[in-house]
């Protein structure tokens, strides 16, 4: 027995809170440019939106929702959308 080992993160959808600025955005990048499709549930909406579009610009594929994680409810639509 052993644990599973993935080689690959293609299509594997990665959620990143505070993905639309600094250390969620590097994150959002490194693992876009691994093949995953990042999510970013972020209070600011825009920045979020402008991290998506960076990623696209790539030829990546991300996701971007305002969110406030504090929120059960924006929390679980957030999920609901992905």
């Amino acid at each position: 027995m052993g644990t599973a080992r993935y080689n690959s993160l293609k299509e594997r959808v990665v959620i990143i809170t505070g993905g639309g600025q600094g250390f969620g955005r590097g994150y959002a990048h490194y693992f876009s440019q691994q093949g995953a499709i990042p999510v970013l549930p972020e209070i600011n909406g825009e920045n979020g939106d402008k991290v998506k579009r960076e990623i696209e610009e790539l030829g990546g594929k991300a996701l971007s929702f305002e969110t406030d994680v504090s929120s059960n409810t924006s929390v679980m639509e957030m999920v609901n959308k992905t």
